[in-house]
Order: structure tokens, then C-alpha cells, then sequence
């Protein structure tokens, strides 16, 4: 039986459908390792049933004159065998034109997601549905833990949208990562799994935040291994995407995100300790992460997509733009760091779950960029990267052993750090 799903594109989702090219797939990816062996047939029932719940989820990507639209996908879903970390478009007939993938092997299970389905802690959240469904077959004692089911599906940009005061900040062409692509389309993955304890002792004693401390570490550990070599006087500019959920009033199961920019200025005459990076990084939290730049932002954002002139435009025109805007604004990113948060996951299913991490692939310009988890005791760094060099890593790990940070390295077989 079809099910009607009427489902608009909100105005991020219209941004991802617009701009995403083979260079820039617009993907995201959720890894969950269980302690025991992924059952197919379990995992592709607990899909099905995920998206009773989820119907705004089982939708394709349909193109129209003016717009790309999403309509309703009554096809089967497919469940991935192997994974891989090519991180291609996967809104084909090899996934039946599904906007999320779902792959597994050995004890792992990864669903990629294309962005304009939505956002990472929605994505997260109808991962853990699917986690439920499975844990409660495999392990009949364990009780179905009850959750929201008023999943609302709404364009929250639109309604939060205000005037203010402040103009839109226009950051400056950043300094970017050099070095030899790695072959055959993979990203390398570097994760770091960290003790969180001793991470926030560590933050703490530098008056930082999680997210100002491990800021400032990237941009420190970028300094140390590219830009001292470089001849570049460009800062180090650090996209950090913002939960918009968190700062306005909104359920919704699509994209409702924003990011700020952290511009951090380099002399090249000078010499800079970790504290002094820090301290600038700190700044710049403090600076840019207040309501009213958050709401300046998301507007800003909002109006230049819903323009009554960009409305107008055939589709290709427009796709055309959009492609040639983020060709120029990328050039504005040294490294995005997106934090997920905790995994959420209810604790009567944590001693099933041995890791919970994300990942955000690297792209044409953004040679490595940065995803972060928490799980239990602990924090989850992922660092995927389309170089073979790896100077930036190491130095990261030197951070943490000079501060005595507990951690341990994974990754997967095309790139490791060797300790």
C-alpha cells in the first residue's frame, strides 16, 4: 500500500540538493560497533520498522523545473554488505533512490546519510530506532524503551527567522591543507577514542568548553604541521556547525542547523604557544556564539535561498549558482569540527554497544575535516582525510600525550597513524 508523504524541502535541504557535486557529496555517517555479529535479515526487518516511524525518511529525490522535490520511495529498502569509505553519492538505483545507505559488516553498521534528508542528531536519532528494533529481537529479555513518537516534519528556518541588528559576518579566504591524494576516491579515517574525564580535567584547567578546547587543539595541531611550513599570512578559519534546536524552538525530524566561523589570525613573525592559540580561539567562541549572530546567520541563509529572483530560475540555472557560490565560499573553510554530542542511546542498550561515532568525509578543499561523539566514558575524535600525509594527526596525538590524555587510535586499512 503507498502512503502519501508530503514532505517540502527545507531551506538547508535546498542548499545540499542545489550544491552537492561528485567533489562535494554532501554525505555524513553514523558507525555503531556492537559486541556481537550483525544478523542481515534482523537488521533490514529493524529498518523496515524504523521507517513506520520514520515515513518522512522514506522518500526519493525527484527533480522539477524550479525546485527539487521529495517524493514518496515505496521501494524495498537494501541492506549493504562491506563497507567502504569512498563516500559517493548514494541517492542511486543501486540503493533503490533511498537518501540514506545502510552498509554493514563483521559487527559494524554504518548508515550514511545524504544532508538534505537531514540533520546529524536527527540522523542519530532514527539510528538509534533502528538499534532498538535490533537489540530488542536479538536479545528477547531486553525491553523496547518507549520514546517521542510526535516526530514533527516542518521548515524551522522560516518560522525563526528575525530581523536584527547585526550584519552578516563575511569571513575572510582561509588557509587550507596541502598533500598527495590518496588513490582510488578513499578517505583515510583516523579516530581517536579519548578518555572524556581526562579530556574535561583538561578543558577545565584552560577554562575551556569541550568544543573551545578541542578547537583549539585542531587549530594548534594545523598550525604546528601546514601553515609554519607555509609561506600563507591567511588564518586558519574553523567552520563549527550549530544544533539550531538548541538555541530556538523546534522538533523537527529535518535539517535545522547553522554554523559559525572561527577566524583565527596568525602572525608570521611570531612563534605560538598552545596557550596563546587557546586564548585566541576562545575569543572567537565568545565573539561569534551569541543568539543574536546564530539568528543573523540562519536568516541571512534563509533570505538568499527563498528569493523571489532565485525562486523564479530554472533549476539548472540555479544549480549552476549555487555550485559556483560554494566553489567561493569553501575557500573561506580551513577545516569544519561538527560535534554530535552524546550518542543518546538509553542506557538499558549501552552493554550491547561497544563504540558510537561520526564522520564527515573530506572534500576538493577541505583536504580533512573533523566529526566528534561521545559514548560512556568516551569522546570519539574522527578524522577523515583524502591526503596520505599524516603531520596533522600526529601532532594531535602529541597534544594528548604532552597534557597525558588517555587514548587510543582506530581507523581503518587505507591510512593509519603509526605510534
Amino acid at each position: 500500500m503507498k502512503e502519501n508523504i508530503n514532505r517540502h524541502l527545507d531551506d538547508q535541504a535546498k542548499i545540499f540538493s542545489l550544491s552537492c557535486h561528485k567533489k562535494d557529496t554532501s554525505i555524513f555517517r553514523l558507525t555503531v560497533k556492537l559486541k556481537e555479529k550483525i544478523n542481515e535479515d534482523i537488521l533490514l526487518k529493524s529498518t523496515n520498522k524504523a521507517l513506520k516511524k520514520y515515513k518522512a525518511y522514506k522518500v526519493q529525490l525527484k527533480k522539477r523545473f524550479f525546485w527539487y522535490t521529495l517524493i514518496p520511495n515505496n521501494q524495498e529498502i537494501i541492506i549493504h554488505k562491506g563497507i567502504d569509505y569512498k563516500f559517493n553519492f548514494i541517492h542511486g538505483k543501486e540503493n533503490n533512490n533511498y537518501l540514506f545507505k545502510i552498509s554493514y559488516e563483521d559487527k559494524t553498521i554504518n548508515v550514511d546519510f545524504f544532508h538534505l534528508l537531514t540533520d546529524g542528531s536527527s540522523g542519530r536519532d532514527f539510528l538509534n530506532e533502528i538499534l532498538s528494533n535490533y537489540l530488542t529481537t536479538t536479545n528477547p529479555n531486553l525491553k523496547k524503551v518507549s520514546v517521542d513518537d510526535n516526530l514533527i516534519v516542518e521548515n524551522s528556518y522560516i518560522k525563526n527567522y528575525k530581523k536584527t541588528k547585526e550584519k552578516t559576518y563575511q569571513p575572510p579566504q582561509a588557509f587550507q591543507l596541502h598533500g598527495t591524494q590518496i588513490e582510488g576516491e578513499q578517505a583515510g579515517l583516523n579516530q581517536f577514542i579519548i578518555n572524556i574525564q581526562e579530556l574535561k580535567e583538561f578543558a577545565k584547567s584552560n577554562n575551556c568548553s569541550i568544543t573551545e578546547c578541542l578547537s583549539s587543539m585542531i587549530t594548534y595541531s594545523i598550525y604546528n604541521s601546514h601553515y609554519k611550513q607555509s609561506k600563507s599570512n591567511k588564518p586558519i578559519n574553523i567552520c563549527i556547525p550549530i544544533n539550531l534546536k538548541k538555541y530556538f524552538p523546534s522538533n523537527t525530524i529535518t535539517n535545522f542547523v547553522s554554523h559559525m566561523m572561527l577566524s583565527i589570525k596568525i602572525k608570521k613573525d611570531k612563534e605560538y604557544t598552545y596557550e596563546e592559540i587557546t586564548s585566541l580561539v576562545k575569543e572567537e567562541f565568545q565573539s561569534k556564539l551569541t543568539q543574536e549572530r546564530i539568528t543573523t546567520t540562519m536568516t541571512s541563509n534563509g533570505k538568499s535561498i527563498n528569493n523571489v529572483f532565485v525562486n523564479i530560475l530554472p533549476l539548472p540555472i540555479k544549480k549552476f549558482f549555487v555550485i559556483l557560490g560554494s566553489f567561493i565560499v569553501k575557500r573561506t573553510f580551513t577545516m569544519t569540527v561538527s560535534n554530535l554530542g552524546t550518542s543518546s542511546i538509553p542506557k538499558e542498550y549501552e552493554d550491547y554497544i561497544e563504540r558510537y561515532s561520526f564522520i564527515l568525509p573530506p572534500d576538493w578543499l577541505e583536504k580533512i575535516r573533523c566529526a566528534i561523539s561521545s559514548h560512556k566514558d568516551n569522546l570519539i575524535v574522527s578524522f577523515a582525510s583524502n591526503i596520505q600525509e599524516t603531520s596533522f594527526e600526529k601532532q594531535f596525538e602529541q597534544l594528548l600525550k604532552d597534557n597525558k590524555i588517555s587514548y587510543k587510535i582506530d581507523g581503518n586499512e587505507i591510512k593509519l597513524i603509526e605510534k
